[in-house]
């Protein structure tokens, strides 16, 4: 409507075309960056109070972004801190020893429990036993290598933060494709006890599980 009450719609249209643009545009670097909601929203305010004709009321949105940024400020610290990825909130929270050796690093998604990042390495649980209850074999992360052959190819479909790839390289396979569509999530496993995914005989790939296989050789143990 805005559009046909211009006085040259060809440059309001060409206007509008560039503003869906930009905010595509900024769409993408937010997620890009990881940016908390405590910036882009205060963001939003500030860009709704500069778009009124009002301008009492331009400044009373745009004095909207302090009291937005403040209320979803998200205080943190080494061992306990979200991180916002292209798909969702992660929140990291590491839990150590006495010592300060780390224990283990729960990590919830959206609010959600999602996975616990282990270290089930032999000289660490040397150096705590009894940590883990079950016989080491019986393990969810080493319990499939019971049943394949020696040196076995991997496909790990949504590799998370890395358990499963530590688990492949631990017993000897002969190459791992780990497929994980969040790069947040796999930056983590970065920081994985083990290193899996610095190991040579894994290959890390940042896509979607479907289109992964559509182009996967394979095969597969």
């Amino acid at each position: 409507r805005q559009l046909e009450l211009a006085e040259r719609p060809l440059r309001a249209y060409s206007w509008n075309l560039a503003a869906s643009l930009l905010g595509i545009l900024a769409f993408l670097a937010v997620s890009w960056f990881g940016l908390p909601p405590s910036l882009w929203v205060a963001t939003v305010f500030l860009g709704l109070g500069l778009l009124q004709d009002q301008t009492r009321l331009g400044i009373g949105l745009a004095c909207l972004a302090i009291p937005a940024a403040l209320l979803l400020h998200d205080v943190s610290t080494p061992s306990d801190f979200s991180l916002w990825t292209p798909y969702q909130q992660v929140r990291v929270m590491k839990d150590a020893f006495p010592d300060g050796e780390l224990r283990q690093t729960l990590v919830r998604v959206n609010h959600t429990a999602y996975q616990t990042m282990v270290d089930l390495s032999a000289p660490f649980l040397d150096r705590h036993p009894g940590l883990v209850e079950e016989p080491t074999d019986e393990n969810p992360y080493n319990l499939p290598f019971s049943f394949t052959s020696p040196a076995p190819r991997v496909l790990i479909v949504g590799a998370g933060t890395g358990n499963d790839a530590a688990a492949a390289v631990r017993h000897q396979s002969l190459a791992v494709n780990a497929v994980e569509i969040d790069p947040g999530i796999l930056a983590l496993g970065s920081n994985h006890p083990e290193h899996p995914y610095s190991a040579p005989q894994v290959s890390v790939h940042v896509t979607d599980a479907r289109a992964f296989m559509r182009r996967a050789s394979g095969p597969y143990d």
